[in-house]
Order: structure tokens, then C-alpha cells, then sequence
């Protein structure tokens, strides 16, 4: 994950410019949020049916390694069988996290727990602001990173990716976790 500071580096001197990019992609989003903030934090409460089923995987999701894990776990990805995307999405995952915590920082949303008190946290919510998710926006970049490195692949039709809808799911119920 070190290693994601000399990428990082790299990325932002060659696209000086990206910060701006990713307030003006979204901005939208931001205004979207604050437009139908009661329909989201409704959608939030009413997903407390969920919490008791998912508790095991929403603790285990809590850290950064939880997250890992679970990507890395159903898509077959280890670090000695395939060391190389192994690495990317641990890359991916500390880049994700620069890259977030300075939008939150742009953009200062309060967490919903902040906003509605009958929202209440399986886990302690960070002091950070909540917009864009962290974990979200992490494992989004994960599995594209894995889509773009061709993996998981089937080891009979090495040209072929396994499941390639599975990564999808497995950062969509991240997010929804959180």
C-alpha cells in the first residue's frame, strides 16, 4: 500500500486538474442529496431490517482489511496466487482513500446519524464527513481495478473472466453496509 504514494504522485502531476474534475462530477450527486435528503434518510432506516442478517459482514467491513477480504475473498485473489492484483487493490484501496478524504473534506456533509437521531450505527461513524462514502467509492475502485487487470479468471479459459457481475455485487452490498 506504500507503494500507492509514487502512483499517487504520479497521477496527480499528471492531472493537476483533478481534484476540480471530481467536485464537478460530483456536484450533482451533492445536490441531488441535499434535494431528497428526507427519501435518503428514510431509505437509510428503512434498511434496519437488514442490520441483524448482515452484522457479521458489516462489523467485519468496518476497517479497511474487512473490505479487502471480502473483495479479495470471492474474487480468488491472494497475494501469492496473483501477487500482482493482489497489489492493485491494495493500491487502489489507499489512492481511494487520499482521494475521498479530500473530497469529504470539499464538500463537509454531515453523517446521517448527525442529521436524524433515530439513525443509530452498528459501529462507531469516523468524525469525518460522510459525502462521498469512503467505503463506497474504495470498493468501486477496486473492482474496477480488477476488471481493468481481466480477473478473476477461470483457470481452464485463462482469456475468460469468472462472474465479472459478481465485483459489481460485492462493492454494492460494501456500500449498502455502510
Amino acid at each position: 500500500e506504500l507503494r500507492a504514494a509514487v502512483y499517487l504522485n504520479e497521477f496527480i502531476v499528471k492531472n493537476p486538474n483533478w481534484m476540480k474534475t471530481c467536485v464537478d462530477k460530483l456536484a450533482g450527486m451533492h445536490e441531488a442529496l441535499h434535494e431528497h435528503k428526507a427519501e435518503e434518510l428514510a431509505n437509510v432506516l428503512g434498511m434496519s431490517d437488514e442490520r441483524e442478517p448482515r452484522f457479521v459482514e458489516i462489523i467485519d467491513q468496518h476497517e479497511a482489511e474487512g473490505v479487502i477480504k471480502y473483495l479479495t475473498g470471492m474474487l480468488m485473489i491472494d497475494a501469492s496466487s496473483t501477487p500482482a492484483t493482489y497489489a492493485l487493490v491494495r493500491v487502489g484501496r489507499r489512492i481511494g482513500e487520499i482521494v475521498v478524504m479530500c473530497l469529504k473534506d470539499y464538500f463537509h456533509e454531515p453523517r446521517p446519524s448527525q442529521v436524524c437521531p433515530a439513525i443509530v450505527p452498528m459501529v462507531d461513524p469516523p468524525i469525518t464527513p460522510s459525502f462521498p462514502a469512503g467505503h463506497s467509492l474504495q470498493s468501486y475502485l477496486m473492482v474496477k481495478l480488477v476488471a481493468e487487470a481481466r480477473r478473476p479468471r477461470d483457470p481452464k479459459a485463462p482469456d475468460t473472466r469468472v462472474q465479472p457481475e459478481m465485483r459489481g455485487y460485492r462493492a454494492q452490498r460494501i456500500a449498502e453496509n455502510r
